[in-house]
């Protein structure tokens, strides 16, 4: 009861946003999923085979388990928790700004900034793994707010597994860790800092599902490997702008990025005004 008495703006949070992405999350496979990494996800799930690079291994188990509860179907489901992580890295945005002020409705400005973005939608409501991505990013963030040391890096482990893009938080919080340490005069590097690298491991599910007819790993030798996961080495933040198609890309990402900050601009000024203004942190 003291758990849901302290928290139950933050647990409303969650429902609403769950409920906000799950209304308009993809029920079957439509033509806006047809051509993209969906359907390879699909297939990972349902087949046990490997998805395109870099093989988001972590992300597949858990769509591999998802696959077999027996309720509607398969790619409704899978969007479902695409849907729910969302719903819950909202929850996260709000518990870390509400660490920066006493006022609950300032800090709701932050979940609902997040909610309100355009790539945001775009990517809760698909069977793409950037949604789960995303919110291990947001909770190892809130985990080092908070002081759990151990946690944090359980969780950049779990996101080494899902996503390349997790060195972001790993990065900024590593710097910040050893800054610390520094300051203290304690080792500058801990063994649980060393956790993330075991996240490595997940990846040997590529070569256990890499089977015909479905193999994206060209080959068994460790060559084969490297082209495989740097198949993608013209994306720059998911944006292929060395392509044949490489500047509609680029124009659209900062069409795209620019819709979603500008419109939510306002809001983060205000709410950032307002805390410097009432020196309202807790």
């Amino acid at each position: 009861m003291q758990f849901l008495k302290r928290n139950w703006i933050a647990l409303i949070i969650f429902a609403l946003s769950s409920v906000y992405f799950i209304s308009m999350s993809a029920p079957d496979i439509t033509w806006t999923n047809v051509d993209c990494d969906s359907m390879h996800y699909l297939s990972g799930a349902e087949n046990l085979v490997v998805t395109p690079s870099q093989g988001a291994p972590l992300y597949n188990m858990f769509n591999v388990i998802v696959a077999r509860i027996p309720i509607g179907n398969t790619f409704e489901r899978l969007c479902f928790f695409t849907s729910i992580f969302s719903g819950i890295t909202a929850m996260l945005v709000y518990l870390m700004a509400r660490r920066y002020t006493k006022r609950w409705w300032v800090a709701l400005l932050a979940p609902l900034c997040f909610v309100g973005s355009a790539v945001v939608l775009s990517q809760a409501t698909i069977l793409k793994q950037y949604s789960l991505i995303t919110m291990i990013s947001v909770l190892s963030v809130y985990l080092h707010f908070i002081g759990k040391n151990k946690w944090k890096y359980v969780t950049l482990m779990c996101g080494v597994g899902v996503h390349h893009l997790i060195i972001l938080p790993l990065c900024l919080i590593f710097i910040h860790d050893m800054a610390k340490h520094k300051k203290a005069k304690t080792r500058l590097v801990t063994k649980k800092m060393f956790l993330p690298l075991l996240g490595l491991l997940f990846y040997i599910w590529i070569p256990l599902t890499n089977k015909p007819p479905y193999t994206m790993v060209l080959g068994n030798d460790f060559g084969d490997y490297v082209s495989y996961f740097f198949r993608s080495r013209n994306l720059i933040g998911g944006l292929a702008i060395f392509t044949e198609n490489g500047l509609q890309r680029l124009q659209d990402g900062i069409a795209i990025l620019g819709y979603s900050f500008g419109a939510c601009s306002f809001l983060i000024w205000y709410g950032l005004w307002h805390i410097k203004r009432h020196k309202d942190i807790e």
